[in-house]
């Protein structure tokens, strides 16, 4: 999941402080999420894949379909 996550920030053009403003935790927190080393709440994880506009599915890394059905 990490990977997907600093993927996507970079490819949005982001900072880790406008991701993790996104999902609605601190920046600490949200890197610690792009380094793996942290659990990502769901409610983080469903703002994320709401904001980039894909599935949790593909944020987990259990599909590379990132667009939504």
């Amino acid at each position: 999941m990490q990977t997907r996550l600093k993927e996507l920030r970079q490819g949005h053009g982001l900072t880790p402080s406008q991701a993790a403003l996104a999902a609605g935790v601190t920046q600490k927190t949200y890197l610690r999420y792009e380094e793996g080393a942290g659990r990502v709440k769901l409610a983080a994880l469903v703002r994320l894949a709401d904001f980039y506009a894909c599935s949790i599915e593909y944020l987990l890394g259990h599909t590379d379909v990132r667009e939504l059905p």
